[in-house]
């Protein structure tokens, strides 16, 4: 019996779902239906129970309590990912995909299958990750009720890995109130493939690749092929923010690279250097964007971001100043008079 109760507690804890819609009465289970026994599920009074269906007007959705674990750890890192621009907004609430239809459970159930065939295909690494979606109010209440439908995305859906929400922050389309909603959603990313932005890829490169990413070591996006959208994805929590009219603008903020990085060091030795940790054809790619920056095709600067679009940011920066600092190490110092 002891067995049996830790293995719940493990599920409630990998699945916040199902710790939003558990409760100590067993008979609750049996209730998961009702809006107003769901609200109390998830420590929100009965009267939320319309100011919920006012905002979304969904009953796989429920409002969840500022005090509840999910609503914390959801709002900690959306707004650590935001960096600096996380004091300038308000999160106003978070909902969370229950699954109390059948449809909805239907599809979750689907979601989970995937998952496990994944899992042997690819011995226990199916890449299961967050990724963050950006949209209209409208469009996040259709896909709770439908989910992502193929045919809308004919490209394939971007989500923003995690770390990095304000990429979709960004993509939100404010409401009538003010507000802009974020999906967190569930995916199963499978065996990935380098995806450059505006290559204008659709599909996978192979039957034996599942998903896309903009780097290898450090991705800031996701890719999920529409032929996929309906399996490999399931909508988790919602997250409505209020940006504030002091702030200096949302839409204009961009990370960049350092300008304090020397990037006047050898290409042929930062292709060494990243040569030993990306993939082959990860190199390939970015030799010929050398090639086409040797010709002139490119700027210099075109190039550096190229790169960092294959290596990553991090990884980047990282090498450029090892490289440079061991430049400088080497560099014969002035004799002493």
């Amino acid at each position: 019996m002891v067995p049996n109760k830790l293995n719940a507690k493990r599920r409630r804890l990998e699945d916040p779902a199902e710790s939003a819609s558990s409760s100590s009465n067993p008979r609750n289970k049996i209730e998961v239906r009702s809006p107003t026994t769901t609200d109390r599920m998830c420590g929100v009074s009965c009267s939320k129970t319309q100011e919920r269906a006012q905002l979304f007007g969904n009953n796989d959705l429920v409002r969840l309590n500022q005090d509840h674990k999910v609503y914390k750890v959801v709002t900690d890192k959306f707004v650590s990912g935001l960096g600096a621009l996380g004091s300038s907004l308000q999160v106003e609430a978070i909902h969370m995909n229950v699954r109390s239809s059948f449809v909805s459970q239907t599809r979750f159930q689907s979601f989970l299958l995937v998952a496990k065939t994944m899992e042997k295909k690819y011995n226990g690494h199916a890449s299961k990750k967050l990724g963050w979606y950006g949209t209209s109010k409208e469009k996040i209440i259709d896909i709770i009720s439908n989910g992502f439908v193929p045919l809308s995305y004919r490209h394939g859906v971007q989500f923003s890995a995690r770390d990095y929400p304000l990429d979709c922050l960004q993509t939100a389309v404010q409401d009538k109130d003010g507000l802009r909603h974020l999906l967190l959603c569930k995916l199963v990313l499978g065996r990935s493939e380098l995806v450059i932005p505006g290559s204008g890829q659709f599909q996978p490169s192979s039957e034996d690749l599942d998903s896309g990413v903009d780097s290898f070591t450090s991705p800031r996006t996701y890719i999920v092929w529409s032929s996929r959208l309906s399996t490999h994805v399931f909508p988790e929590v919602i997250v409505s923010v209020r940006v504030s009219p002091h702030s200096k603008g949302v839409d204009e903020y961009r990370p960049t690279l350092s300008k304090n990085v020397n990037l006047r060091i050898s290409v042929d030795a930062l292709i060494t250097r990243l040569s030993r940790i990306l993939p082959s054809h990860a190199i390939k790619l970015i030799k010929e964007y050398y090639n086409d920056r040797q010709k002139g095709k490119t700027t210099a600067q075109e190039f550096v971001r190229q790169v960092s679009q294959v290596a990553g940011n991090s990884l980047l920066i990282s090498i450029i100043k090892s490289i440079s600092a061991q430049r400088n190490l080497a560099q014969p110092r002035p004799k002493e008079q």
